[in-house]
């Protein structure tokens, strides 16, 4: 069986894209085809539609990188017997650690510091104190692979409270995937007292001044 993929035929901005002699070969004796699903990196010429297929008369399935099919004309490949796929949740683990990543960066300020020190030497800390995402509420426009991820990051490691909504998903689906966060009953009594001695511990070195100072 023979693939092809939409990268061998160059992105829009592509500096050497093939000639339509190598694309009307290659795509005649192409069983499989691999294709970008996001129409902003792929040019219109490569999409799933009607003509392309019918360039492509070997074609048995042709499959979107994502979860999405915005490049795939689903009727046209029904009508030509031709098979579309997609790979949801492929990538969803990565998606959702980067929105932790610039979840944290917001409210930590991490950037926007960064950005101000690499301008001038001297910082007023007290001007870039960030925020904790503990007990928050998060909101989440979609959940599925993606958000149900970024929703159970956020309720086990911030203890957040999840609001999500999905026009594809019943009430008791979302609720399913975003479940009230949990209760940690077992550790409560350590915690508290843990923080009870980071507390004292912190009043004793603030207040704790050199042998040589004295």
């Amino acid at each position: 069986m023979h693939w092809r993929n939409s990268r061998v035929f160059g992105s829009i901005n592509s500096p050497n894209p093939v000639t339509e002699i190598d694309y009307t070969v290659t795509l005649e004796t192409a069983h499989g085809y691999q294709i970008g699903a996001s129409r902003g990196e792929l040019q219109p010429r490569w999409f799933g539609n009607a003509e392309f297929l019918a360039r492509a008369p070997n074609l048995l399935v042709l499959s979107s990188n994502g979860a999405g099919y915005d490049t795939i004309d689903v009727d046209a490949c029904t009508a030509a017997g031709v098979l579309a796929v997609n790979q949801a949740g492929g990538n969803a683990e990565g998606v959702a650690e980067h929105a932790r990543a610039l979840m944290l960066n917001l409210t930590k300020r991490i950037m926007e510091t960064d950005r101000y020190m690499r301008r001038q030497a001297d910082i007023e800390k007290n001007n870039f104190m960030g925020r904790n995402l503990e007990e928050k509420t998060v909101g989440l426009i979609g959940i599925g692979h993606v958000g149900t991820r970024v929703a159970e990051f956020s309720k086990m490691l911030f203890k957040a409270r999840v609001l999500a909504c999905d026009p594809y998903l019943t009430a008791e689906q979302i609720a399913a995937r975003a479940p009230k966060r949990p209760i940690w009953k077992p550790c409560c009594e350590s915690l508290v007292s843990f923080r009870s001695i980071a507390r004292a511990l912190r009043k004793r070195l603030t207040s704790w001044t050199p042998r040589s100072s004295r």
